[in-house]
């Protein structure tokens, strides 16, 4: 077990977990998860999506997609600087510049673009957009199991090329790597991530996540990201408190995450079924995106046998 001391750790429970089912995160629940991140000596917690125009969440979207700057007040109360830094996503392909206030009048320090290679001009702008704000950036490249080695590198090429971002994320999608395959995948980051930190995300499709997480810090990923009892849309993500205890780092202490993993996340077992399932294994095995595998898990499920012949005409498509 690598036992770094450079690495840092972005939970992202509220954001990825929030997928699963935003609408079961109230704000004194993301708070409770806020102190406990902070307390437990964490890096980063991610809080939600800034996909909106500023204002409230619409149209029956958890108050997560938009996380405005009342709703972070709300979590974070009065903290004091040089604790957890606070993270928002924004996707490239679901979003403009210019949706973020002023870094000094905002309680967030990272802001992190989600885009495929496809959209990787848009996610340029998003870039530039939020580091002329005064934050802290970083582009995290989607599906790269789905993507060739040439493909990110021209995608690295012209992030690296038209922006200042300071973290390159290396993120798999559709839970499809195992450890073997981020060997070639990790050299096409480094060669870009000389004055840049690489960050590394999992999903648990086929029970790899936390197997992935270790691996990638071995090939020199200095940030990784984690949710508590793995929680996050479909299998889920590398586990918190699991990083955490096999880290054995004096910078973090367990027990605030173990408290709050019983008290905030543990109940929501009863209602959202996160973690390995049948379907998403079949579907990462064909390097699919989970989204079908969902579907079928929403409407019972019972003949995963049928659902694996299906796959033979799934449309591949991000959704």
């Amino acid at each position: 077990m690598p036992k770094p001391t450079t690495i840092s750790i972005l939970d992202c429970t509220l954001r990825d977990g929030g997928l699963a089912g935003g609408s079961l995160f109230t704000r004194e629940a993301a708070g409770c998860l806020y102190r406990a991140v902070c307390d437990a000596g964490l890096e980063y917690i991610e809080i939600g999506y800034r996909n909106c125009d500023g204002g409230p969440a619409k149209d029956g979207r958890s108050w997560l997609q938009c996380c405005t700057e009342d709703d972070l007040a709300a979590i974070t109360g009065n903290r004091s600087p040089g604790g957890t830094k606070i993270a928002v996503m924004q996707d490239a392909h679901k979003t403009a510049p210019g949706r973020l206030s002023p870094a000094d009048r905002s309680a967030v320090d990272l802001v992190r673009i989600a885009a495929y290679c496809e959209d990787i001009d848009a996610g340029v702008r998003l870039v530039n957009s939020a580091a002329a704000a005064g934050y802290e950036t970083s582009i995290n490249l989607m599906a790269v199991s789905r993507e060739t080695p040439e493909s990110l590198d021209r995608a690295l090429q012209i992030v690296c090329r038209e922006t200042d971002v300071d973290i390159l994320y290396l993120v798999d999608s559709y839970g499809a790597l195992l450890p073997g395959d981020l060997k070639p995948l990790a050299a096409v980051f480094s060669a870009y991530t000389e004055n840049r930190r690489f960050g590394m995300h999992f999903h648990n499709s086929r029970q790899t996540a936390f197997a992935n997480t270790i691996a990638g810090i071995g090939l020199g990923a200095d940030i990784v990201d984690t949710t508590l009892l793995g929680i996050g849309r479909g299998a889920g993500n590398c586990p918190t408190e699991l990083l955490v205890d096999c880290l054995a780092s004096p910078r973090y202490r367990l027990e605030p995450l173990l408290t709050a993993a019983d008290t905030c996340i543990h109940p929501l077992r009863e209602i959202l079924h996160w973690g390995y399932q049948i379907p998403y294994m079949l579907a990462a095995g064909r390097n699919l995106h989970p989204g079908e595998a969902i579907r079928c898990l929403q409407q019972g499920c019972r003949d995963t046998g049928a659902f694996y012949r299906s796959l033979d005409t799934t449309d591949r498509t991000r959704s």
